[in-house]
Formats: structure tokens, sequence, C-alpha cells
């Protein structure tokens, strides 16, 4: 436990805490480690993998529309047809969606600022999860950590270990927290969504950082993240393994 605490004070809180606030971030590490459900009705969640042409699909654009606040026939795109929408079910009702495309398959969502170059040396195991949203009314039940955690185990499986996403530029800090590192690069304006975002990247190895460390642990043949150092920005290189 004192060694936990240790980690939790260095990677998650560097600031002093006191007992309460550290019990309570005990059980934050402790569910993005595991997975493990955060209250009793999280264990009522279903992940469904799905495509565009399954009946559920349509009720993943009205959660699109609300929690990005567009009309919902724009919250579907070219993008979405190859692509494999991960789908969180809670007491019945469609709570959160991610959205997972691999290169081998076509375009990803913001490819155009993606380094060309390093798409062109890791397509084969790249992929990109975009269009990622859950239901305000049931964000504290965990189901972004374990719509991010299913969505990793099914890349690994089908052997894709890298992940390029973009994230508004206030939340990057979240994101870390799972192993992902910012790519070098200014930040940009989502051409759909309209945010000022960056890009950031995880890969699936034993050595990576970050609450996903349980599921990269017995990855074979992954991509550790000193291979894609060149393309980080450099203040976040000291983190890569």
């Amino acid at each position: 436990m004192k060694d936990i605490s240790q980690r939790i004070r260095k990677f998650v809180y560097p600031k002093r805490v006191d007992s309460v606030q550290q019990c309570c971030i005990l059980r934050w590490f402790f569910e993005m480690g595991t997975g493990a459900a955060p209250s009793r009705m999280s264990k009522e969640i279903t992940i469904l993998d799905v495509s565009h042409c399954h009946a559920v699909f349509e009720k993943v654009l009205t959660l699109r529309s609300r929690v990005y606040r567009q009309p919902i026939l724009d919250t579907a795109d070219e993008v979405d047809p190859h692509s494999t929408i991960h789908v969180a079910i809670h007491k019945g009702m469609v709570a959160g969606s991610l959205r997972v495309t691999f290169f081998a398959d076509g375009s990803v969502c913001c490819q155009e600022f993606m380094p060309d170059d390093l798409i062109s040396k890791f397509s084969h195991v790249l992929g990109s999860a975009s269009r990622f949203c859950v239901d305000p009314d049931v964000q504290c039940e965990g189901i972004a950590v374990r719509l991010i955690r299913h969505a990793w185990r099914s890349a690994i499986d089908r052997g894709k270990f890298i992940d390029i996403i973009d994230v508004r530029e206030e939340v990057t800090r979240y994101y870390e927290r799972f192993g992902y590192r910012l790519l070098a690069g200014a930040p940009f304006v989502h051409p759909r969504l309209g945010t000022r975002s960056r890009l950031m990247i995880c890969t699936a190895h034993p050595t990576t950082d970050g609450s996903l460390c349980d599921i990269f642990a017995s990855v074979d043949g992954g991509v550790p993240m000193s291979a894609i150092l060149p393309w980080l920005e450099r203040t976040t290189t000291r983190c890569v393994g």
C-alpha cells in the first residue's frame, strides 16, 4: 500500500494530499487500473461492438448529438462505415460510445493533422479512437474507463498496438493517466466539432506506463513508446519506456 501511495503522489496527484483525499485517490487508482466498477450500478454496464448498420447505431447518433450539441445528421460521417463502434449499455439505454478505426481499413478522423511518416511506418498496427461520448447523466458510473479498456483489448486482439486520438486541449491530462502522450505539433481546430484540439498517442507494450498497464503487461509483439519517440512532443519524452 505504501508503494502504491507513493506512485499516486508522483503520477496522479503530485501535490500534498491529506488522508481523506488519498483514500479517494486510491479508490480512483484501483478503478482506473483494474476496470473495477466504481459502484454497484456500474456492474450493469454491457459493452457491444457494432457497425454503422446495427439498429443501436441510431441511438449512438442521438447520444452524440446530445453530447456534442450538434444536429443528429451532423454526427455521422464518412469514417463510421469502416469503423467499429463500442457501445456501453446501462439499464437498457445507450450510455456511452467510442469509435475505433484502423488505418488499414480506411481514413480516420482528423487524419489531415497526423504525421504522414508515422502513419506510413506503423499503418499495419495503427488505429484511432474517436467520437468518444458518455451520457452526462451517468458519467460517474465508470463508463468512460470501461469503454477505453474494452476498446484496447479489442484492438490488441486484432493485432493493433498504437492508438492516435484527437482530444480537446483542456483534457489532455486525463488521457495521460491512461498512458497517452502528446504528439508534437500545434493545437488545431477540430474540423467537425470546432474545438481547440491536440493529438495524443499510446502504444500497447509491457513498458508503457499508465492505468492500462495491466492490459499491456501480457502483450506479445507490441510497440514500445520509445519507437515513436521522434514524433512525441519534447516535454513528454521523459515519460516513455
